[in-house]
């Protein structure tokens, strides 16, 4: 039997709760002395394990539907009476998160060849009714708030002494096929914020209230307002804030704020004494939305900012507390409020869920680059615990083409690819989702099924796929992806005209967030795909032989044919009379994507590559070839300064990049989804730009 297989345990549910949106469960099992026990969990969605009232750990590795990732916990030398506490949630609603499917738990523990006890035959379990169901979700793309009230000491729970629960019986339910963790496990390291500034809050009638479309959207699965318990939103919309000295001694209607030195992602925590009973509300951002810190003014920290629902809310009974958030969350800011009652906080901070150890792992003996590099790490940190994330606060999705670029700076900073291994894996064996087209994939994954799909970014699969071959010479996860691969051409060359390019495309068009983006800049005959397609068609040749990359020429000629207008690069046409028109609809990004994917070079084009690389960039003027639309971050920038390091232009690199990321990494310590803090300020894609430095450094 294989680590990874359970010996004896069968995966179990709780009858009549299969399709009950935010349904979490608790398990209490108790074992005498043990030496060197083995602990095997696998759940769905998320579990978290408790012993002897100390947290263990929180997971399992996300796995593509109709499989399960295993997690192996090693017990050594515990108590003459143990007690180990497992809390589970299904949320049974669609995310970009992970599946949505049959909530389960599955566990054993084996010590000396002999199994203490396993789920399966008469397991009893017990809803966990002290967090509340019926609560607004934390974001579109994520499931719920955590929102609770203790009836006993939060301690007394997790240490199996509350006696508040009732033992439900459990049944067995379909078995999933079972893989290795694959990644590293975290080591949960506490960061501890410290407190900044302190004050009191009040309601206000004029006031903005936040609404949006994952509190509306019945189709990703909501609790409709008028059934919510609480509306802590539209509550916190309503505070003004004024500033005083800070204390850690908060009573109702004042308030503590906590900061860390840059952004963390990880588990909140709060120890804290209740002198009566209270209600604390708290609620937290990677930044600080002030434009200037004066000295009268409280800190803005917008819970809304990042699309999120950023805040945690619990009622206690007095005496000492100890909470823990059971999903992981970013920030920088923690604000406490006592809606009533009145506490003292202890300690608060951020239990991290990142991977790999603190700190820059080498500098290169300059300020600006070197708080850079440190963000660039601290970024992929962030985003690759289980599989390679976008962000891990609005999402903690596994996007195609954010994952072409952090797969990358995995290779660099540990010299081994196994959160991409993990999501490359995901993706071979994710079953068709049957709401988009036979042979196209997901968006990103694991995630809910969706009839939204990205077209031209499946590309970015393709290009992934071999790029980490390149990289790790993992011959058998190319193997698992190679029939994915094939129906991915397959579905392509369908959509072919008669010049060997795709032509009106189906789903999202993504180019990147800029005019690029515009639907009258993709209609027709999008470009920048078909620039992405030849280089995919490239990919796929050396990765499985065939006739795709003398494909990738004529798609290549037929680019430059219709798109090139004699000074740039067009983004579209159009069909008009049977014939493709251009329409005038000419982007920055467009060129990058030329040159970046090989149908431009600077031999073929020297004026272009003249302009575009001496002229253009995150500096260029507005006045400075206004019908040419600017490019954004995330993806042009990148495949331009990635562009100018294959150019060998190591000191423009070095300046763009100054010039571009150090506010980012002065600011929060992390890499950004946008030059502006509209978004995610923690974004895996980024991290690859410590590659970039540390090469043009090297070879400056």
């Amino acid at each position: 039997m294989r680590e990874f297989e359970f010996s004896s345990a069968l995966p179990v549910w709780t009858s009549g709760c299969e399709n009950k949106m935010n349904e979490t469960l608790c398990f209490t099992e108790k074992f005498s002395y043990c030496k060197d026990a083995v602990f095997k969990i696998t759940a769905c969605n998320f579990y978290r394990v408790f012993l002897n009232g100390e947290f263990l750990g929180f997971g399992p590795a996300r796995a593509a539907e109709g499989y399960r990732r295993t997690d192996v916990y090693r017990i050594s030398g515990t108590e003459e009476s143990n007690t180990l506490f497992i809390e589970v949630n299904a949320y049974r609603c669609n995310t970009l998160y992970d599946v949505n499917t049959q909530g389960l738990v599955q566990y054993e523990l084996i010590a000396d060849g002999e199994t203490l006890f396993a789920t399966g035959k008469n397991t009893r379990c017990a809803e966990f009714t002290p967090r509340n169901r019926a609560v607004m979700r934390f974001s579109y793309q994520r499931a719920f708030v955590e929102d609770y009230d203790y009836p006993v000491p939060i301690g007394d729970i997790y240490a199996g002494k509350s006696g508040i629960f009732k033992s439900l019986p459990c049944e067995i339910v379909p078995q999933a096929k079972y893989l290795p963790r694959g990644v590293n496990y975290p080591e949960y390291r506490p960061v501890t914020m410290r407190l900044i500034e302190g004050g009191t809050f009040s309601q206000t009638y004029d006031y903005f209230i936040c609404r949006t479309r994952y509190m509306l959207n019945r189709n990703i699965g909501i609790f409709p307002l008028e059934e919510q318990k609480k509306n802590v939103n539209d509550y916190l919309c309503s505070l003004v804030y004024e500033k005083r000295a800070p204390s850690a001694r908060i009573a109702a209607g004042q308030y503590a704020l906590y900061r860390s030195q840059g952004s963390r992602t990880g588990f909140v925590y709060l120890s804290f004494t209740a002198f009566c009973d209270s209600e604390i509300i708290l609620f937290f951002d990677e930044i600080d939305m002030r434009k200037t810190e004066n000295e009268g003014a409280p800190a803005e920290i917008c819970f809304y900012r990042n699309g999120t629902q950023n805040y945690v809310r619990m009622s206690v009974k007095a005496g000492r507390q100890s909470f823990l958030s059971f999903e992981p969350y970013a920030a920088q800011y923690i604000k406490i409020l006592a809606v009533s009652g009145e506490i003292e906080i202890h300690e608060t901070g951020i239990k991290e869920y990142e991977s790999g150890k603190s700190g820059a792992p080498f500098a290169v003996g300059d300020e600006k680059l070197d708080a850079i590099i440190c963000a660039a790490w601290e970024t992929f940190r962030q985003n690759a615990l289980d599989l390679l994330t976008d962000c891990p606060s609005r999402e903690r999705a596994g996007w195609l083409c954010d994952g072409f670029f952090s797969g990358r700076a995995e290779t660099f900073f540990t010299h081994e690819n196994k959160a991409e291994r993990n999501f490359l894996e995901n993706y071979a064996l994710a079953p068709q989702n049957p709401l988009i087209p036979n042979s196209m994939v997901d968006m990103c994954y694991p995630a809910m099924g969706s009839r939204s799909f990205i077209e031209n970014w499946a590309l970015f699969y393709i290009l992934e796929t071999e790029d980490y071959f390149r990289r790790t010479n993992d011959a058998q996860t190319v193997a698992l992806s190679e029939n994915k691969i094939k129906g991915l051409l397959a579905y392509f060359a369908a959509k072919e005209n008669e010049y060997s390019l795709l032509e009106n495309s189906s789903g999202w068009v993504f180019v990147e967030w800029s005019k690029a983006n515009d639907p009258s800049f993709t209609a027709g005959v999008n470009f920048p795909s078909n620039m992405l397609y030849a280089a995919a068609l490239e990919s796929a040749g050396r990765l499985y032989g065939g006739e795709w990359s003398e494909k990738a020429k004529r798609v290549r000629e037929s680019v430059r044919k219709f798109s090139f207008n004699g000074e740039f690069f067009e983004d579209n046409c159009v069909r008009e009379n049977g014939k493709l028109v251009r329409k005038g609809h000419t982007s920055e990004t467009c060129q990058y994507y030329a040159f970046y994917f090989g149908t431009a070079d600077k031999t073929r084009y020297p004026e272009l590559y003249k302009t575009l690389f001496d002229e253009f960039g995150p500096n260029r003027k507005d006045e400075c070839y206004p019908q040419v639309y600017k490019s954004n971050m995330f993806i042009g920038y990148y495949l331009r300064l990635d562009y100018l390091r294959r150019e060998k232009r190591y000191q423009q690199v070095l300046r763009e990049c100054v010039d571009y990321f150090y506010n980012m990494a002065k600011t929060t310590g992390t890499l950004w989804e946008h030059a502006s803090p509209t978004a995610s300020l923690c974004h895996g894609f980024a991290s690859y730009i410590g590659e970039i430095i540390f090469d043009c450094v090297k070879n400056s």
